[in-house]
């Protein structure tokens, strides 16, 4: 019987997962590599959107989504930030779209 060892190695724009199988052989290298990619406006294919802040329409939160996960910009205090959900209005921030963040998601 061998000995199975998934070692995973991260990357800015995915990962890559090796799977080394030891035997009494030479071991048996398989490599799987998956890319993230980043959301993206499904009209334009930007990938900066905006929300506005639900107390003052004027207030916007500009962010990325490079992985799934929304990536406020540096100027922006997250603790202000209001939270996005699924429901959350979002705003391309090149061109005319908007809708809900789960639209955002499923693009």
């Amino acid at each position: 019987m061998g000995r199975f060892d998934p070692f995973v190695k991260a990357a800015s724009a995915g990962f890559e997962m090796t799977f080394v199988f030891f035997s009494n052989q030479e071991p048996n290298t398989t490599r799987i590599t998956c890319e993230v990619t980043p959301m993206k406006c499904p009209v334009c294919k930007c990938e900066k959107f905006y929300v506005k802040d639900p107390d003052d329409e004027y207030e916007t939160y500009e962010f990325k989504c490079p992985d799934g996960e929304i990536c406020f910009d540096p100027d922006v205090d997250e603790s202000e930030a209001p939270a996005v959900d699924k429901e959350t209005e979002t705003y391309c921030n090149k061109c005319v779209w908007h809708d809900k963040f789960e639209k955002l998601q499923k693009s």
